[in-house]
């Protein structure tokens, strides 16, 4: 199964495992650029559990994305092509509905 990260795209959220981090990062599809969401932690070592705890984030602009990202939900799946972290086309491949008639 395995990890997988989460992209925003028309103000939803789907997984994808087409990215590098597969870490539960967090991507944005804004406008035609994709931005991931960079995070500081601070580790807090007070109980028997450590927990990390985000301090900070910021959205950084992918420049280096080149190639597809394939991501979906429970009812719509959608491949992203990218060249320099600026979309190039974007392919709906059809809902989890009319992929089961």
């Amino acid at each position: 199964m395995g990890m997988f990260d989460y992209i925003k795209y028309q103000d939803r959220v789907y997984q994808t495992k087409d990215t590098e981090d597969q870490g539960l990062s967090f991507y944005e599809i804004r406008g035609d650029e994709l931005w991931k969401e960079e995070s500081t932690f601070e580790r807090n070592d007070s109980s028997s559990f450590p927990i990390l705890k985000k301090v900070s984030s910021e959205f950084k602009f992918q420049t280096d994305m080149d190639g597809a990202i394939m991501f979906y939900d429970d009812t719509d799946c959608f491949t992203a092509l990218f060249s320099g972290g600026k979309l190039l086309n974007i392919v709906q491949h059809g809902t989890t509905e009319s992929s089961r008639d």
